[in-house]
C-alpha cells in the first residue's frame, strides 16, 4: 500500500460517485452522496487490496477524500 493506491482509489471513488449523482439526479441522493463515496471507497479498497484493517482504513480515507475533493473544488469554482 502506497500513495499511488490512495490516489487511484480516491479518483475511482470520485468518478463512480459522480456517475451515481448524474444517474440519480435527485436532491435526496445528493444529501447522501458522501456516504455513497465512503461506501465506494471502502468497496474499491477491499477489492484491490484485500479485506484487512489497512485496506478498510484506506477505503475510508479515500472515500472521504473523494467527497471533500469534489465539494472543495466546487466551492472554489463557484458552480
Amino acid at each position: 500500500m502506497n500513495a499511488l493506491d490512495v490516489t487511484l482509489i480516491t479518483a475511482l471513488a470520485l468518478s463512480i460517485t459522480q456517475v451515481f449523482k448524474l444517474a440519480f439526479n435527485d436532491e435526496r441522493f445528493n444529501r447522501f452522496a458522501p456516504l455513497v463515496s465512503l461506501a465506494v471507497g471502502i468497496f474499491i479498497a477491499t477489492i484491490f487490496l484485500g479485506a484487512d484493517k489497512d485496506s478498510l482504513l484506506l477505503g475510508i480515507v479515500a472515500g472521504l477524500s473523494a467527497s471533500g475533493l469534489f465539494s472543495g473544488s466546487k466551492s472554489i469554482v463557484g458552480n
